[in-house]
């Protein structure tokens, strides 16, 4: 429940002050009334069926210590993990993203504490901003090089031992260089 009132808020705060860009006669509230009808249910994910046909998985409401993003949800692609979707599920140990994921949203893993290492599919091409905030136990983070895009504070974690592996030169490699991460070349 604290989990969703946080992400609503963050919601709110993010269309209301988008407000101003908004087109002539399109509102924040019905941005958001549109999306809170479009979403389903799938097991302990919430999602939206996006204007392409694929899914965003925009809540996880379980518990589970062990999870896989799937790849499909009633045969559709999943392709975006969504703003806060699985924020603060603190249980969280093993955290897997299967292929066909293109973006990892704002504050998506924020405070998954007990997650110990993620390796990011080269299907990815964009992490939001403080998607890995705070995962503390967090010692390590592979990154591919497709990866083009990379939020602020995407990888705030208050880890000494806390290591990117990325391949030189590539956009994860300039993040830990620019925000003192270590990084492994691979």
């Amino acid at each position: 429940m604290l989990k969703q009132i946080i992400s609503s808020a963050l919601a709110l705060s993010l269309a209301f002050g988008a407000a101003a860009y908004l087109p002539e006669g399109f509102s924040a509230q019905s941005a958001i009334t549109a999306r809170a009808e479009d979403t389903l249910t799938y097991g302990d994910y919430q999602y939206t069926v996006l204007d392409d046909g694929t899914v965003e998985i925009t809540d996880y409401n379980g518990s589970d210590t062990e999870i896989t993003i799937p790849s499909k949800i009633n045969g559709k692609s999943v392709k975006i993990i969504g703003n806060s979707a699985f924020s603060h599920c603190e249980k969280l140990k093993t955290l897997r993203i299967s292929k066909g994921v293109k973006n990892i949203g704002d504050f998506a893993f924020n405070y998954c504490s007990s997650i110990k290492t993620v390796t990011i599919p080269t299907s990815v091409n964009s992490i939001g901003e403080m998607a890995f905030h705070f995962c503390n136990s967090l010692s390590s983070l592979t990154v591919p090089k497709n990866v083009k895009k990379i939020g602020f504070l995407a990888f705030y974690v208050q880890n000494e031992n806390f290591t990117i592996k990325t391949p030189k030169g590539s956009a994860a490699a300039k993040f830990a260089k620019k925000n003192d991460i270590k990084v492994k070349y691979i």
